[in-house]
């Protein structure tokens, strides 16, 4: 490897005898320190994930308890209150969302700086931990040896104890609400129910977006996003028009409040990171860095000047060897579900467009399903 200071005006370029080699010991010693500060980065992300998630449900169920029972608060205020924090326990859920994007980047860096260092860095006895690690499958942990892993679990079920937390939240402000309201615990019941369908319905939706966004299916987001919206408009008028017809004695003020709190937690709902999608983008990020890595190592010469046949040729190498190819190589549908994943491989296009990737894609699932 060949490192040269950088200079602003370089009017005669330096030969190559006066460029510094980097002995393999020292660009060695550099990125394990780089991957060393990384596994500390990820504990970092994950540790205040934990204890922001840890603070507001503490404090928040601390002060809620506290002023749902206090006597000096109005009713208008006292349901202000409850339902403010409904919506506060839905913030560790927006933090999740952000650490996970960062959690997942930082690992992808460590698995590049893995495979680097295993490919390109080289000791007198051609040994290193990382090519050890490789050529005796020694793995750190049990469960996901390469790639991408471990970046979904704690921001997953953070989510998911927001959303169930918020949810008990309101639904136990409602139970307040209807005592304060109305003693008749029949029409108590109908109120629930109404609430339960209600909720569903905006989950059901939110899992049909999701679902659609999983498996790639050819639409148009921004109309499909209002057709979802329309169903769960519509769902929630019936909801309103539904109550009413109990004769219930709502008042505008627990509207508006219960309508803040049900779009903050269908907004949450529907905008979750998609966990696994983000993943396979990932490990397939870092399956395209391996092929240019061996095919960097078999072939020396390299010009910085666009190649597309050497980006062809790592494109096929890439796809032998990619593992979410081999997932869905025989499933149905498998083909427009590699062309949504690798899409995002090279964002820019640097190396191939997106229609010779989607062709070399479909070229390689037909000769490879016909044998």
């Amino acid at each position: 490897m060949k490192f040269c200071l950088k200079q602003k005006i370089i009017k005669n370029p330096p030969s190559t005898d006066s460029i510094e080699k980097v002995s393999g010991v020292a660009e060695y010693e550099a990125l394990r320190a780089e991957k060393l500060f990384r596994y500390e980065y990820s504990n970092q992300l994950n540790t205040s994930l934990l204890t922001f998630a840890f603070v507001v449900y503490t404090a928040g169920f601390a002060l809620f308890s506290f002023l749902a029972d206090s006597n000096s608060l109005s009713n208008t205020m006292k349901l202000f209150v409850e339902f403010f924090f409904s919506v506060v326990f839905l913030l560790p859920c927006i933090f999740s969302k952000i650490n996970f994007r960062y959690t997942v980047q930082n690992s992808l860096r460590i698995g590049q700086l893995t495979d680097y260092i295993r490919e390109k860095v080289k000791f007198d006895d051609d040994e290193s931990w990382e090519s050890f690690k490789r050529d005796y499958h020694v793995n750190y942990f049990y469960r996901q040896p390469t790639g991408v892993g471990g970046a979904k679990e704690i921001p997953f079920w953070i989510d998911i104890i927001s959303l169930v937390m918020s949810l008990i939240v309101a639904y136990m402000n409602i139970e307040n609400y209807l005592y304060l309201i109305n003693d008749n615990n029949e029409i108590e019941s109908y109120v629930v129910v109404g609430f339960v369908c209600a909720i569903g319905l905006i989950v059901i939706c939110s899992l049909l977006h999701t679902i659609i966004r999983k498996n790639c299916v050819e639409y148009h987001p921004t109309v499909v996003c209002c057709i979802f919206v329309f169903i769960q408009v519509i769902a929630y008028i019936i909801f309103i028009l539904y109550i009413n017809s109990l004769k219930c004695t709502f008042e505008l003020d627990f509207w508006i409040m219960f309508s803040i709190w049900l779009l903050s937690f269908n907004w949450c709902l529907s905008f979750l990171p998609r966990y696994n999608r983000e993943i396979e983008i990932a490990n397939s990020v870092l399956d395209y860095t391996k092929a240019k890595l061996v095919y960097s190592s078999n072939n020396k010469k390299c010009n910085r000047c666009p190649n597309p046949k050497r980006n062809e040729i790592i494109f096929k190498e890439f796809l032998k060897s990619s593992t979410i190819v081999e997932r869905y190589l025989h499933k149905k549908r498998g083909v427009n579900k590699c062309k949504c994943i690798f899409k995002k491989i090279d964002v820019c296009e640097k190396d191939l467009s997106i229609d010779k990737r989607n062709y070399l894609i479909s070229k390689f699932f037909e000769e490879n399903n016909l044998r």
